[in-house]
């Protein structure tokens, strides 16, 4: 009991240092990262469909770099969307992402975020807290289209995607304009929150199909029956993937100079460092770009030293579980 008592308190004073750390370490990289993108030659277009509420926070630190495409088919939202964003070059465009041209029936549920083309699974979201925010208010036909001739002028470089359970419809929509794309970011579903969507197997394997792997997690949602807490079952997620490197579709300097960016904003350095060296040109700017990348890792191995301490505590602590970090 007092060695526990002992291991509690040892957790608590290092995770304090490591907070102080992580906080100054954050504002370093963030930083650090910006300039990472300000040195891309022709910055990098990201491609935002589901874009109610503005750029995602990840990329919110580069948006000053970015050429940004919002595709949100409410027009209220597209209006604040031209206000607040502060990306290099905008394009807001109302269209309702999907694989034909159809009219689509969409349900407006009681929380705006949640509503979908897809009818909500009582059956799974009765069982959970707050059930009453998927209750269809009203319902309403959309007109639906592929976004590949919407995009035709713009070559995409990373696509974020959030449009609860249509996200495969609207990738099949994208075409071509998939082939050139570096990297997504994509919500899935591993349960059916709404009745007979796309989860998350039939998304990565049209993803696999198109020469993307996938990466990693950057969030997951579970849930418990009497709480919304990040515990019990996992429900959904936000993914991340990538094309394999050695598939890249142009293979020139400024492709991997982008690829590695996008890596280094997900903390995949290793991959950003692997692109690096594909560079072939001797451009100065671009050796800081190394230099950068080099101090990003360096700083990451830092971080994840203390985090593998930390587990080990709280392997005494806690013997029957484990915690894992999403960077």
């Amino acid at each position: 009991m007092i060695a526990d008592e002992k291991s509690i308190e040892v957790m608590k004073s290092f995770a304090k240092t490591l907070f102080r750390s992580l906080k100054q370490n954050r504002k370093t990289s963030a930083s650090k990262t910006k300039r990472l993108f300000s040195l891309l030659p022709s910055g990098l277009t990201l491609l935002d469909i589901g874009a109610a509420g503005g750029i995602e926070p990840r990329w919110e630190k580069v948006c000053e770099t970015l050429s940004y495409i919002g595709i949100e088919p409410d027009k209220r939202s597209s209006k604040e969307l031209n206000q607040i964003s502060r990306s290099k070059k905008t394009y807001i465009l109302n269209s309702f992402a999907w694989s034909e041209e159809a009219e689509v029936e969409f349900n407006l549920c009681r929380k705006p975020q949640v509503s979908s083309t897809y009818i909500p699974n009582r059956k799974l979201i009765d069982r959970y807290p707050n059930p009453a925010r998927f209750d269809i208010l009203k319902k309403e036909i959309l007109i639906a289209e592929p976004l590949l001739k919407k995009l035709s002028p713009h070559k995409i470089d990373f696509i974020k995607l959030d449009i609860q359970g249509g996200e495969l419809n609207a990738l099949k929509g994208l075409g071509d304009k998939l082939k050139g794309c570096l990297g997504l970011e994509i919500e899935v579903e591993f349960s059916e929150l709404y009745e007979s969507q796309p989860l998350f197997s039939e998304v990565n394997n049209f993803l696999l199909g198109e020469g993307f792997y996938f990466s990693d997690f950057t969030n997951i949602c579970r849930w418990e029956r009497d709480s919304h807490n990040g515990y019990g079952r996992c429900i959904f997620g936000d993914g991340l993937w990538m094309r394999e490197l050695d598939s890249l579709p142009l293979k020139t300097d400024e492709e991997y100079l982008k690829y590695a960016a996008i890596c280094s904003l997900y903390g995949k350095l290793d991959e950003a460092i692997a692109s690096w060296l594909s560079v072939k040109g001797e451009d100065k700017d671009w050796k800081e770009f190394e230099s950068i990348l080099l101090e990003q890792r360096r700083i990451q191995k830092k971080e994840r030293s203390k985090f593998k301490f930390i587990q080990r505590l709280w392997s005494l602590y806690s013997p029957s579980s484990r915690i894992h970090l999403i960077e």
